[in-house]
C-alpha cells in the first residue's frame, strides 16, 4: 500500500515463481528531515536519507553506517559571453585557471561531490570523467592575462588593459543558498589574487 503523506509498504508477491518473503518493508514518509536524529539511536528507523552536505557531522554521533553516492545534481557557472570579461576565450580560461575548485569542494560543500570536466556524474550513461579541466594554475593565468595586455597600472592591485579599463566582473547568486554563497566568496578571493576586480550579489530569487 502507499499514502504519499505517510508511508510505503512493500510485501511479499504470493505469485512470485521463488521463496515468498514474509516480512514487510515500510517506508515512513517524515516531513522533517532533522527529525531523522532522533528515530535512529533508538531503532524506529532503520534507513534515513539525507541531501544535507553537514551530514558527516550530523550523523557522526550516531550507531549508523553513512554511505554516500553520486546524484545528478551539480553546481556550476554561467558565463554571459555577449559582454565583456567573458568574451574572450583566453580571459574565461584565465579565470578558470585563477580559482582552487578543490578547495571550494573542501571548504563550501564539506567534500561532497566530485569534480567533472562535464554536466554529468561520473558513469552516467558511460560517461567518463577527468576530473576539473582547467585545475588551478595561477601562472598559468598570469601569463595568459599578461600576454592580453593586462597590467597592474596603478598599483591597486587590479589589472588593467591598454585603455585603462579594470578587469571586473560580478558573481550573481540566489539568496539563501549558503554554501553558494560560500563558493562565490572563494572564487572572488581566488580571482582577487589574480588581479580581477570581483563583487559577488544575491538577488532572492533563483538565478
Amino acid at each position: 500500500s502507499f499514502n504519499p503523506y505517510s508511508e510505503l509498504i512493500l510485501e511479499g508477491n504470493g505469485e512470485y515463481s521463488g521463496e515468498v518473503p514474509e516480512n514487510q518493508l515500510i517506508f515512513r514518509i517524515i516531513p522533517k528531515e532533522s527529525e531523522n536524529l532522533n528515530l535512529i539511536d533508538p531503532n524506529l528507523i532503520t534507513v534515513a536519507f539525507s541531501e544535507k552536505l553537514t551530514r558527516d557531522v550530523d550523523y557522526s554521533n550516531l550507531k549508523a553506517d553513512m554511505e554516500s553516492f553520486l546524484s545528478n545534481e551539480v553546481e556550476w557557472i554561467g558565463f554571459n559571453t555577449t559582454r565583456p570579461p567573458f568574451n574572450n576565450k583566453e580571459r574565461r580560461k584565465a579565470i578558470a585557471l585563477s580559482v582552487d575548485t578543490e578547495e571550494i569542494l573542501d571548504y563550501s560543500y564539506y567534500g561532497n561531490g566530485v569534480l567533472t570536466d562535464s554536466l554529468y556524474f561520473p558513469g552516467y550513461w558511460g560517461v567518463k570523467n577527468d576530473g576539473d579541466s582547467y585545475p588551478q594554475d595561477s601562472e598559468k593565468a598570469a601569463e595568459i592575462l599578461n600576454k592580453l595586455n593586462y597590467q597592474d597600472q596603478d598599483g591597486d592591485g587590479i589589472l588593467e588593459d591598454g585603455e585603462e579599463k579594470k578587469l571586473s566582473l560580478e558573481i550573481l547568486i540566489n539568496e539563501g543558498n549558503e554554501s553558494r554563497k560560500l563558493a562565490a566568496e572563494q572564487i572572488a578571493e581566488d580571482l582577487g589574487k589574480a588581479g580581477f576586480e570581483v563583487t559577488v550579489r544575491q538577488e532572492t530569487q533563483d538565478v
